[in-house]
Protein backbone atom coordinates (compact mmCIF):
# COMPACT_ATOMS: atom_id res chain seq x y z
CA UNK A 1 0.00 0.00 0.00
CA UNK A 2 1.52 3.09 -0.70
CA UNK A 3 1.57 6.00 1.71
CA UNK A 4 -1.13 8.46 0.24
CA UNK A 5 -3.30 5.48 -0.12
CA UNK A 6 -2.82 4.69 3.99
CA UNK A 7 -3.77 8.62 4.59
CA UNK A 8 -6.47 8.83 2.48
CA UNK A 9 -8.50 5.39 3.83
CA UNK A 10 -7.01 5.85 7.26
CA UNK A 11 -10.36 5.73 9.22
CA UNK A 12 -11.90 5.71 12.64
CA UNK A 13 -13.00 1.90 13.67
CA UNK A 14 -14.95 1.67 16.79
CA UNK A 15 -15.78 -2.34 15.79
CA UNK A 16 -13.67 -5.17 15.85
CA UNK A 17 -13.60 -8.92 15.11
CA UNK A 18 -12.14 -10.92 17.98
CA UNK A 19 -9.17 -11.97 15.84
CA UNK A 20 -6.36 -11.29 18.28
CA UNK A 21 -3.17 -9.13 16.65
CA UNK A 22 -0.14 -10.75 16.18
CA UNK A 23 2.89 -9.49 18.10
CA UNK A 24 4.88 -8.96 15.18
CA UNK A 25 2.03 -6.66 13.51
CA UNK A 26 1.96 -4.22 16.73
CA UNK A 27 6.33 -4.39 16.82
CA UNK A 28 6.12 -3.16 12.47
CA UNK A 29 3.77 -0.35 14.15
CA UNK A 30 6.03 0.62 16.79
CA UNK A 31 8.87 0.16 14.13
CA UNK A 32 7.20 3.04 12.42
CA UNK A 33 6.66 5.33 15.20
CA UNK A 34 10.06 5.05 16.22
CA UNK A 35 10.87 6.69 12.85
CA UNK A 36 8.77 9.77 13.71
CA UNK A 37 11.10 12.76 14.24
CA UNK A 38 10.86 14.17 17.92
CA UNK A 39 12.26 17.47 19.09
CA UNK A 40 16.36 17.18 19.54
CA UNK A 41 16.21 13.91 18.78
CA UNK A 42 14.67 13.41 22.49
CA UNK A 43 12.69 10.19 21.45
CA UNK A 44 10.59 10.29 24.48
CA UNK A 45 7.45 8.24 23.27
CA UNK A 46 6.43 5.07 24.79
CA UNK A 47 3.75 2.49 24.08
CA UNK A 48 1.57 -0.25 26.23
CA UNK A 49 0.22 -2.63 24.46
CA UNK A 50 -2.40 -4.02 26.24
CA UNK A 51 -3.76 -7.48 25.71
CA UNK A 52 -4.59 -8.62 29.31
CA UNK A 53 -8.52 -8.41 29.03
CA UNK A 54 -8.57 -7.45 33.10
CA UNK A 55 -5.84 -4.22 32.49
CA UNK A 56 -7.82 -3.31 29.13
CA UNK A 57 -10.84 -3.27 31.42
CA UNK A 58 -9.02 -0.78 34.00
CA UNK A 59 -8.38 1.37 30.84
CA UNK A 60 -11.68 1.22 29.44
CA UNK A 61 -12.90 2.46 32.96
CA UNK A 62 -11.13 5.81 32.70
CA UNK A 63 -12.79 6.43 29.37
CA UNK A 64 -16.30 8.56 29.97
CA UNK A 65 -19.47 5.87 28.65
CA UNK A 66 -20.19 8.54 26.79
CA UNK A 67 -17.07 8.23 24.20
CA UNK A 68 -18.21 6.59 20.75
CA UNK A 69 -15.00 4.46 21.56
CA UNK A 70 -15.91 3.49 24.77
CA UNK A 71 -16.95 -0.10 23.71
CA UNK A 72 -14.43 -0.71 21.45
CA UNK A 73 -11.94 -0.17 24.53
CA UNK A 74 -13.52 -3.27 25.83
CA UNK A 75 -14.02 -5.25 22.13
CA UNK A 76 -10.97 -5.14 20.59
CA UNK A 77 -8.32 -7.47 21.34
CA UNK A 78 -5.74 -4.83 22.13
CA UNK A 79 -5.63 -1.40 22.85
CA UNK A 80 -2.50 0.67 22.37
CA UNK A 81 -1.27 3.30 24.83
CA UNK A 82 1.19 5.84 23.49
CA UNK A 83 2.84 7.75 26.36
CA UNK A 84 5.73 10.25 26.97
CA UNK A 85 8.28 11.20 29.56
CA UNK A 86 7.75 14.51 29.91
CA UNK A 87 10.67 17.04 30.85
CA UNK A 88 12.77 16.51 28.12
CA UNK A 89 11.41 16.93 24.93
CA UNK A 90 11.28 21.31 24.38
CA UNK A 91 13.61 21.62 27.03
CA UNK A 92 17.43 22.74 27.18
CA UNK A 93 18.98 22.21 30.41
CA UNK A 94 15.91 21.38 32.03
CA UNK A 95 14.12 24.57 30.82
CA UNK A 96 11.44 25.13 28.18
CA UNK A 97 12.75 26.73 24.84
CA UNK A 98 9.40 28.58 24.82
CA UNK A 99 5.99 29.27 25.82
CA UNK A 100 4.76 25.53 24.10
CA UNK A 101 6.51 24.30 27.13
CA UNK A 102 6.84 20.37 27.17
CA UNK A 103 6.49 18.78 23.52
CA UNK A 104 6.33 14.97 24.82
CA UNK A 105 2.30 15.01 23.47
CA UNK A 106 3.30 16.47 20.23
CA UNK A 107 6.50 13.70 19.65
CA UNK A 108 3.88 11.22 20.93
CA UNK A 109 1.27 12.38 18.65
CA UNK A 110 4.25 12.10 15.24
CA UNK A 111 4.88 8.60 16.88
CA UNK A 112 0.63 7.99 16.90
CA UNK A 113 0.54 8.96 13.52
CA UNK A 114 3.77 6.64 12.25
CA UNK A 115 1.75 3.62 14.01
CA UNK A 116 -1.81 3.94 12.56
CA UNK A 117 -0.89 4.80 9.22
CA UNK A 118 1.36 1.24 9.42
CA UNK A 119 -2.04 -0.27 11.15
CA UNK A 120 -4.20 0.40 8.04
CA UNK A 121 -1.59 -0.93 5.98
CA UNK A 122 -1.29 -4.00 8.09
CA UNK A 123 -5.33 -4.40 7.78
CA UNK A 124 -5.66 -3.44 11.06
CA UNK A 125 -8.44 -0.66 12.80
CA UNK A 126 -7.46 2.24 14.88
CA UNK A 127 -9.54 5.22 16.86
CA UNK A 128 -7.68 7.67 18.83
CA UNK A 129 -9.56 8.23 22.39
CA UNK A 130 -7.96 11.66 24.06
CA UNK A 131 -10.31 11.86 26.71
CA UNK A 132 -9.55 10.04 29.40
CA UNK A 133 -8.47 10.09 33.31
CA UNK A 134 -5.00 10.18 32.94
CA UNK A 135 -4.10 9.41 36.58
CA UNK A 136 -6.77 6.25 36.36
CA UNK A 137 -5.11 4.84 33.04
CA UNK A 138 -1.32 5.50 35.10
CA UNK A 139 -2.45 3.68 37.53
CA UNK A 140 -3.61 0.96 35.83
CA UNK A 141 -0.27 0.35 33.48
CA UNK A 142 1.92 1.21 36.47
CA UNK A 143 3.21 4.17 34.74
CA UNK A 144 5.94 6.10 36.41
CA UNK A 145 5.29 9.50 37.58
CA UNK A 146 7.63 11.19 34.44
CA UNK A 147 5.54 9.14 32.26
CA UNK A 148 2.23 10.37 31.42
CA UNK A 149 -0.21 8.59 28.68
CA UNK A 150 -1.49 10.69 25.96
CA UNK A 151 -3.02 8.55 23.59
CA UNK A 152 -5.53 5.89 23.51
CA UNK A 153 -6.45 3.49 20.89
CA UNK A 154 -8.06 0.05 20.46
CA UNK A 155 -6.40 -2.02 17.49
CA UNK A 156 -7.36 -4.91 15.88
CA UNK A 157 -9.10 -6.49 12.79
CA UNK A 158 -12.15 -4.16 11.66
CA UNK A 159 -15.62 -5.86 11.68
CA UNK A 160 -16.48 -3.39 8.81
CA UNK A 161 -14.70 -1.06 7.20
CA UNK A 162 -16.03 2.40 5.49
CA UNK A 163 -13.90 4.16 3.03
CA UNK A 164 -16.78 6.92 2.90
CA UNK A 165 -14.63 10.25 3.47
CA UNK A 166 -15.97 12.10 6.37
CA UNK A 167 -16.37 15.53 5.41
CA UNK A 168 -12.76 18.08 5.20
CA UNK A 169 -11.81 21.64 4.89
CA UNK A 170 -10.64 22.49 1.95
CA UNK A 171 -6.94 23.09 1.16
CA UNK A 172 -7.49 26.82 0.22
CA UNK A 173 -9.07 26.97 4.02
CA UNK A 174 -6.33 25.88 5.59
CA UNK A 175 -3.59 26.85 3.63
CA UNK A 176 -2.16 30.71 4.18
CA UNK A 177 0.53 32.57 2.31
CA UNK A 178 3.09 34.63 4.06
CA UNK A 179 0.71 35.54 6.55
CA UNK A 180 -2.19 34.73 8.26
CA UNK A 181 -5.46 35.96 6.81
CA UNK A 182 -8.98 35.27 8.21
CA UNK A 183 -11.22 33.68 5.71
CA UNK A 184 -14.63 33.66 5.52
Amino acid sequence: MELSQAINERRSVRFYRKDPVADDLVVKMIEAARMAPSWANSQVSRFIAVRDPEIRKLVQAAVPTSNPAYNALGEAPLVLVAAGRRGKSGHYKGTPVNKNGDYAMFDAALAVENAILKARELGLGTVLVGVFNVEQVKEALKLPAEIDPFILTPLGYPETFDLNVPPRKEVSELLHWDRFTEKK
